[in-house]
């Protein structure tokens, strides 16, 4: 999260946040009054009347390969998390990528998509029963303001539904696959009052200046298609990302 008071960027890991927070940082007009530890949820005090919030989002399969991306190169706090509760030696396994194939990102998916593994690795003890893959439960905590209880108590898609379209604080949205272009646009048509100079932003942008903090998976074995039983999970699991942000959970 990145608050300027007038408006708060909502930065989900993996998401281009990294880029985002350094253009609006060096861009900005405004200083900074809310909390700038990167990707810290949003409490009920810091929503005022007015105030603009926009999210970076991502496409769910290319969000996991970045994740898994980056466990290779021993970082990332989903590793440290796996090594801490599971063992150094599984978290090794487990990114085990040295055959050249999709094994290992296969493997290390069907555990980041199991309805129970995930979660009791991953998320707070109320949302056990959460109905959301990993890559949702994020959105959620860093979407909602105070998300915890709300989403506790939705035990259904339909329930978490209603929540994310009533408590939703973020109106635009900026995509990793269109980031420049959509992070253009909100500076010409919402964020231009809050620029030192809304034309030298604009412009750094249109040079099309190279990602940061990128897990390049590009090119990789990972490319193939998914089997069947995993393409099924994640559909299943990263549902929200389909209906609500229209991403295809296709794979």
């Amino acid at each position: 999260m990145l608050d300027f008071g007038k408006f708060c960027y909502l930065d989900p890991q993996r998401s281009g946040s990294t880029f985002v927070r350094d253009f609006l940082l060096r861009h900005t007009d405004l200083p900074i009054v809310g909390d700038l530890r990167k990707h810290q949820p949003v409490r009920r005090f810091q929503v005022k009347w007015g105030k603009l919030f926009f999210i970076s989002v991502r496409e769910p399969l290319d969000t996991y390969k970045s994740i898994y991306a980056h466990g290779l190169r021993e970082q990332g706090g989903v590793r440290h998390r796996i090594a801490e509760v599971k063992g150094a030696d599984f978290a090794d396994a487990l990114y085990d990528d040295a055959d050249d194939s999709a094994t290992g990102f296969h493997r290390w998916l069907s555990l980041m998509l199991d309805p129970d593994a995930a979660p009791r690795l991953f998320y707070p003890p109320e949302l056990q029963g959460c109905p959301c893959g990993f890559l949702s439960w994020r959105l959620l905590r860093i979407g909602l303001a105070d998300y915890l209880q709300p989403l506790a108590r939705c035990p259904s898609p339909e329930a978490v539904t209603r929540l994310f379209r009533r408590r939703k604080l973020f109106g635009p949205v900026i995509r990793t696959e269109s980031l420049n272009r959509d992070l253009s646009e909100l500076v010409r048509k919402r964020l231009s009052p809050y620029m030192a100079d809304a034309d030298a932003a604009l412009a750094e942008l249109a040079a099309e200046p190279p990602p940061m903090n990128q897990s390049s998976h590009r090119g990789r074995h990972w490319s193939a298609p998914l089997p069947e039983a995993l393409r099924h999970q994640l559909a299943e699991r990263e549902w929200l990302y389909a209906t609500e942000l229209g991403y295809s959970t296709d794979a």
